[in-house]
């Protein structure tokens, strides 16, 4: 398939009749597969790379759910963030979260 150069856990297409979400935090296909693409990277990604595989239109739309995937973890006082770096995104846990996580490190655990 046109996506078989990605790796598995970012093989996602836009899929036909996804259903849409009825809650106001749920994540629909498109939000999910952007959110999965982010969880995966290893440095930040430009709009256009994130709308190419989350499957969007373009890096406008991709800026858009960007925008509301930030404001899904600041209203439910998510341990993450999306920040912008570098010309892309990326997703970061909050910074009152790093000392838990620097034990974490510390501990191999």
């Amino acid at each position: 398939p046109g996506n078989a150069h990605l790796p598995l856990a970012l093989r996602t297409r836009a899929e036909v009749g996804e259903p849409a979400a009825h809650n106001p935090h749920a994540r629909d296909g498109k939000l999910a597969r952007l959110e999965a693409a982010l969880l995966m990277a290893d440095e930040p990604l430009t709009p256009r790379r994130l709308a190419d595989v989350a499957g969007l239109a373009d890096a406008a739309e991709a800026r858009a759910h960007v925008e509301r995937l930030q404001g899904l973890y600041e209203a439910d006082g998510s341990a993450f963030q999306v920040e912008e770096i570098a010309g892309g995104y990326q997703l970061l846990t909050r910074p009152r979260y790093h000392p838990w996580l620097a034990r974490l490190k510390r501990t191999g655990h």
